[in-house]
């Protein structure tokens, strides 16, 4: 049995469906007859037939123990893996199992930035693509082919356990010694990662995402600014731009169009960037 069939037979046993049993009938009905036990009005449910009245009380209660239940994941989740402790990838899941903790106003749009030049059926490159996330969940609906390589074995084991699909390939390797095929991808991306190298590393990736770019590609990414005080977000991180004009010259040693954005929040800023070859 596989795991998810698993889990979903804990779930119906669990909470069993079988309404021939009368406990079961009598905690359903209750809900139904009682239907504000779930939030809901008569008139939510006024003109609604007796099944969608079923369906719409049934479906508020599922609704309500599921986002009780995923915080409770997510913390869970979260405290396994990394406690208190700094991490070189992250469960980019808790976004959705726990929104009111770690849903942001930036990370969906480090996806909108390279969805916005990625082509239908095109080929993307993600360098530190980290626990897969958004590949399997942003990229994979309009790519052809991602290859995605992550050097973290840890991560990379969960992004293949969660996130593969058969246009995806992920790839354990140091994306420095990567070597990518020439003139092949639309689109190369490192989303908040490439802080975590040196200038000299940093220079070198760009170098490869050009290599890799067919022409007219794109070099897309997203990274956060340096603090006004020069404290980095984390210790693990080697070099953290300033601001724009610090990311378009470090960029501009490579690329000649640069396009380039910063959003502020309330605990961040994140600088974005798309470089056309």
């Amino acid at each position: 049995m596989g795991e998810s069939e698993f889990v979903n037979q804990c779930f119906k046993e669990f909470h069993r469906f079988d309404l021939s049993q009368p406990a079961n009938r009598d905690f359903y009905l209750n809900l139904l007859n009682n239907p504000a036990l779930v939030g809901l009005s008569e008139a939510d449910l006024a003109g609604k037939s007796q099944q969608q009245r079923i369906e719409m009380v049934v479906g508020e209660y599922l609704a309500q123990i599921g986002l009780l239940v995923n915080k409770l994941a997510g913390d869970l989740i979260f405290a396994s893996r990394w406690g208190d402790s700094e991490s070189e990838w992250f469960d980019h899941r808790l976004h959705l199992l726990d929104p009111n903790k770690w849903f942001t106003d930036f990370w969906a749009a480090s996806a909108d930035n390279i969805i916005g030049v990625l082509p239908l059926g095109g080929k993307l490159l993600n360098l530190c693509s980290g626990d897969g996330f958004y590949d399997y969940y942003f990229y994979r609906k309009r790519a052809g082919e991602i290859i995605a390589v992550e050097l973290n074995r840890e991560a990379l084991d969960h992004a293949r356990r969660l996130h593969s699909a058969t246009n995806i390939t992920y790839i354990q390797g140091n994306v420095l010694t990567f070597d990518p095929p020439e003139a092949h991808f639309d689109v190369v991306v490192i989303r908040g990662a490439i802080e975590h190298f040196d200038r000299q590393g940093q220079h070198t990736i760009m170098q490869k995402a050009a290599k890799a770019l067919k022409t007219g590609g794109w070099f897309c990414g997203d990274t956060p600014a340096r603090r006004e005080n020069n404290q980095k977000h984390l210790s693990l991180h080697e070099f953290e731009w300033a601001d724009e004009r610090e990311m378009k010259q470090e960029l501009g040693s490579v690329f000649q169009h640069i396009e380039s954005g910063t959003l502020v929040s309330e605990k961040v800023t994140t600088l974005f960037w798309r470089c056309r070859k």
